[in-house]
């Protein structure tokens, strides 16, 4: 299986916005928490030194419609989704890319 750069990219958008999802359906608001995204944004900047603000607000505001994602308020989602990929996973790479 040949990890690409799109997939790796779409992979940690999707940490994140797991992160954030979790934590504005435990928030008493229901909202995201202040500077959440800030601190998101700086600790993902290592593996992805494109990403933005507007990038992360984009992909969250898709990532929120998924039918997955769609549930009951203050429902647990760490437990039902699965595509989130753990910072353990190894990353297979096609050795014929480089040819």
């Amino acid at each position: 299986m040949v990890i690409t750069r799109k997939s790796l990219k779409k992979n940690v958008l999707d940490r994140i916005c797991h992160e954030m999802l979790y934590l504005s359906r435990t928030n008493v608001t229901g909202k995201v928490p202040y500077g959440i995204s800030r601190r998101l944004i700086l600790d993902n900047q290592i593996e992805n030194p494109c990403l933005t603000r507007d990038k992360m607000n984009f992909h969250y505001r898709k990532y929120k419609k998924l039918p997955e994602n769609v549930g009951v308020q203050g429902t647990n989602i760490a437990d039902t989704h699965s595509s989130v990929i753990d910072d353990a996973t190894p990353i297979l790479v096609d050795a014929s890319m480089g040819e």
